[in-house]
């Protein structure tokens, strides 16, 4: 059976070799990295069942570190791979016993946080988040396809190939840039629609970086998301890939192409 393998990011060395150690015992193996670049320069190169990512790390090397590193990287990774696909593990020595942390660490799309030191014993250890995740992961590559699955992507070179199937089994097919708003709009459908096909304006703000401003747009002194940014790009997902789309007060449905 092929070895699980994990991207660990952390600038501190001693923080490493606890890591390597613990996933040495769970019989997975591991590349180490103290920075954003390294990262990146990881991920373009190799394949990972799961990432641990320290909150607060430098850009490069020998660099200043930074919370805001840490959750940047978080978003950017989110932007290309689902929760259930790539598993990303948050660790820190910060205190997150204020709500508003534990709030803006989930809401940026980590799996799971871990509090360093890591905990020896107990149900929220970082072995046990790390076996909870990758079998969930596990468990949706090799479940059977779903009628419910009419949405896939393919990404190759900074570009992803979407697909759709229709109700009446026509498919449709377009070729976007990772970086493009429109991939990241189709991202954030990518994600919700199988659980809940009423993606929430909040999420879509966060995934596609529009500002609560720019995305909601005044009309007859109501707030409405039908007069801003979104409009536009889900008007082309429908000329692109036959996907339809009604809005709400709380968010947008999802409709699955029809033909």
């Amino acid at each position: 059976m092929q070895k699980l393998k994990a991207l660990v990011i952390d600038d501190d060395p001693g923080i490493l070799d606890t890591i390597e150690e613990k996933l040495i015992l769970l019989q997975h193996e591991c590349d180490c990295v103290g920075s954003v670049s390294e990262a990146q320069g990881k991920l373009a190169a190799n394949s990972y069942d799961y990432v641990i990512l320290d909150m607060e790390i430098p850009i490069r090397c020998a660099g200043e570190t930074s919370i805001a590193n840490g959750k940047s990287f978080l978003r950017e990774l989110r932007q290309k791979y689902r929760k259930d696909e790539l598993p990303i593990i948050f660790i820190t020595g910060r205190e997150l016993d204020k709500i508003e942390h534990v709030t803006e660490v989930m809401w940026n799309d980590a799996n799971d946080f871990i509090t360093k030191p890591f905990a020896k014993s107990g149900e929220h250890t970082l072995e046990a988040s790390i076996r909870r995740y990758t079998a969930e992961a596990a468990g949706r590559k090799n479940a059977a396809p779903s009628p419910d699955d009419w949405l896939s992507r393919t990404v190759s070179g900074g570009m992803v190939a979407w697909k759709t199937k229709a109700r009446n089994g026509k498919w449709r097919e377009c070729s976007l840039r990772e970086s493009t708003i429109q991939n990241r709009l189709l991202e954030c459908i990518y994600e919700f629609y199988r659980k809940n096909p009423m993606i929430s304006h909040f999420d879509i703000m966060s995934k596609c970086g529009w500002h609560e401003s720019e995305y909601f747009k005044r009309e007859n002194g109501k707030r409405t998301p039908t007069r801003g940014p979104v409009k536009n790009h889900v008007m082309k997902l429908r000329t692109q890939l036959g996907i339809r789309a009604e809005f709400s007060e709380g968010g947008i449905n999802i409709l699955r192409p029809e033909e």
